[in-house]
């Protein structure tokens, strides 16, 4: 059971691995040809992805706004004891300002790329509370699989003969 800052829920951590065989077995060719993946992604679902981006502006602007009062009542010695506590574990990250292309990745969710062997490939992609599939697996990892499903050979353009998803729950 896992604590939730407003629930409490019965879900677990999970890891999505979307496994693709290549036509390369090099670890460097192999990446270029994900992030080319991931760049026609975004292009391709940019409607929807530039939303997230606006509401993540929005959101940091926000997060800044809050840190740039703190940091001003600290400084003049009108911050209480709860606003310094929470000065200090914030991140300083989280004001830094980002491109659109960052911002994008961001949105869309991290991932690791791994070489199995040879010709095998994993890319991977983590969550702290699996609960429902089709929300929690990222939406490029779907449109992988999607694409596999329906068009075979579509893949084969980033250098993919084959994309299936491995999901691993962590309970």
């Amino acid at each position: 059971m896992k604590i939730k800052a407003d629930f409490v829920s019965n879900s677990s951590s999970a890891s999505f691995i979307l496994l693709i065989d290549s036509t390369t077995d090099n670890f460097d060719l192999f990446v270029e040809s994900w992030e080319h993946f991931i760049e026609d992604f975004i292009n391709e679902h940019s409607y929807r992805i530039d939303q997230k981006v606006e509401k993540y502006k929005k959101a940091h602007e926000e997060h800044k706004k809050w840190y740039l009062e703190r940091k001003e009542k600290i400084s003049k010695g009108e911050a209480s004891d709860s606003d310094k506590t929470l000065f200090d574990l914030f991140d300083k990250m989280q004001i830094q300002d980002r491109t659109k292309e960052e911002i994008q990745r961001i949105v869309i969710g991290n991932y690791g790329v791994e070489q199995v062997v040879g010709t095998a490939f994993q890319v991977l992609h983590w969550t702290s509370m699996f609960n429902y599939l089709l929300e929690d697996v990222p939406e490029w990892m779907q449109y992988a699989i999607i694409m596999e499903n329906m068009y075979p050979g579509h893949l084969m353009k980033y250098g993919f003969k084959t994309a299936r998803i491995k999901i691993e729950k962590d309970n």
